[in-house]
C-alpha cells in the first residue's frame, strides 16, 4: 500500500472486511507495511510472531525481493514467493503457460524491440494496433495502445524508465474481460469487466465497471476452468486471472489469459456485483496449513 498510515486502515473497507472475517474465524490479523514487514527478518524485529504459526499474506506493492527473503529466513507467504514472482511478471507469465501449450496473446520484451518498423515487418508477430504494457504493473497503470510502428518507436525513445512488454491487442474483446477471483482450488467470484469508452483498461480504478458474470455461460465456465487449472500450474493458492474473449479457428469465443494476479483487490467485486469475497477468502487463509499438508 502507497501509505504508512495505520489509521487510514480504519476506513478502507477492504482492509476492514478482512479483518473482520478473519477474526470471527478465530484468526488475528494485523497488518503491517512494506517497512514493518522487512523488520521480520531482524533478529528483533518479529516481536510478538512466531514463524512457526504465522503466515504473511503479501497484498499491495512491495519490493520483489522481500518475499523470497522472508521466505529464506522461515516465514511462510501466502502466496509463495515463487508463484507471487511468476505472476506479477507478465512476460514470464506469457512464456510458463505457452510452454504447457495455453493460448496467451503474443507477448515479446518491448526492450528488444531495436526499432518497432522492423517488428511491424516481421510476420512472426501480430500486426498493429499493439498493447504496451510495464512488465511489472498492476491496476492497468500504464497501459496504452499502440497505434502502430511510429508511435511506438517515438515512446520507447522518450521514456525514461521501466521494462514494457508489447502484446497482440485481441480486437474482438472490445474491452472486455472475465476476471474469476479463486482461493485454496475454487471459484470465488467471476466477474465481466468493461473499459470506459475510449479505453483498453477495464480496471475498476480506471473507471472500468464490472457485473457478475452469468454462471450458465459456457465462455464463463470455462475461464473459471482455465483459472483455477492455470493459477494451481503456476502455484497460486490464492488469486484471479483475466482472460479476453477471442475468437478461435473454429469461429467460437474462448477465454485467452491476459494476466495472472497474485494479489487481487477485491472491493469493486463486493461492491458492483453483490459478492461476497471477503469471506471466503478468509475461510481459505484460515484452512491453509491444513489445505497444504
Amino acid at each position: 500500500m502507497k501509505t504508512r498510515d495505520h489509521e487510514w486502515l480504519r476506513t478502507f473497507r477492504p482492509a476492514q472486511r478482512l479483518k473482520t472475517e478473519m477474526e470471527n474465524r478465530g484468526v488475528q490479523l494485523r497488518f503491517l507495511f512494506r517497512e514493518e514487514a522487512a523488520a521480520l527478518l531482524q533478529p528483533d524485529g518479529a516481536a510478538g510472531f512466531d514463524p512457526r504459526d504465522t503466515l504473511v499474506l503479501l497484498r499491495g506493492a512491495l519490493p520483489r525481493d522481500l518475499p523470497f527473503r522472508l521466505e529464506e529466513a522461515g516465514w511462510t507467504c501466502v502466496n509463495s514467493a515463487r508463484s507471487a514472482a511468476l505472476a506479477n511478471d507478465k512476460l514470464e507469465t506469457f512464456r510458463f503457460f505457452s510452454a504447457f501449450g495455453y493460448r496467451l496473446p503474443a507477448t515479446i520484451d518491448a526492450e528488444t524491440v531495436d526499432a518497432a518498423s522492423e517488428l511491424a515487418a516481421e510476420s512472426a508477430f501480430p500486426s498493429p494496433p499493439w498493447i504496451l504494457k510495464p512488465r511489472f504493473g498492476s491496476r492497468g497503470e500504464g497501459v496504452r495502445l499502440m497505434s502502430g510502428a511510429a508511435e511506438l518507436d517515438a515512446f520507447l525513445a522518450a521514456k525514461d524508465s521501466g521494462e514494457f512488454i508489447l502484446q497482440e491487442y485481441i480486437a474482438e474483446c472490445e474491452g472486455t474481460d472475465i476476471r474469476v477471483f479463486f482461493a485454496a482450488g475454487r471459484v470465488i467470484a467471476s466477474a465481466v469487466r468493461r473499459a470506459p469508452a475510449g479505453s483498453v483498461v477495464s480496471n475498476a480504478c480506471s473507471g472500468g465497471a464490472m457485473r457478475k458474470a452469468p454462471s450458465r455461460d459456457p465462455l464463463v465456465r470455462e475461464a473459471e476452468r482455465l483459472a483455477l487449472e492455470m493459477g494451481n500450474l503456476a502455484g497460486l493458492y490464492y488469486g484471479a486471472a483475466d482472460f479476453l474473449p477471442s475468437m478461435n479457428g473454429n469461429g467460437t469465443a474462448e477465454p485467452v489469459l491476459c494476466e495472472l494476479n497474485a494479489a487481487p483487490g477485491f472491493e469493486e467485486l463486493e461492491k458492483q456485483c453483490g459478492i461476497d469475497v471477503a469471506g471466503p477468502l478468509a475461510a481459505a487463509i484460515a484452512d491453509y496449513p491444513r489445505a497444504k499438508l
